[in-house]
């Protein structure tokens, strides 16, 4: 799935936060690497989300507290 995203010119970033289980500290790193992808390597202010397996906790906290 990746290679055809980067195939396509579509830019792909994570970070991994091990089982913090959408943990205020985890979002916390989710926040540091949005503001280093917004603030410093010029990516769109809104992403696009995939939330897959365990991941998706943390991403949908992360996005619900992150709304705007």
């Amino acid at each position: 799935m990746f290679e055809k995203f980067l195939a396509a010119g579509i830019a792909i970033a994570g970070v991994d936060v091990g089982e913090s289980s959408g943990s205020p500290k985890g979002r916390e790193v989710y926040s540091a690497l949005y503001k280093e992808l917004v603030s410093n390597r010029n990516f769109a202010e809104k992403p696009v989300l995939l939330a897959r397996s365990r991941g998706g906790l943390m991403l949908y906290n992360w996005a619900a507290e992150n709304a705007d």
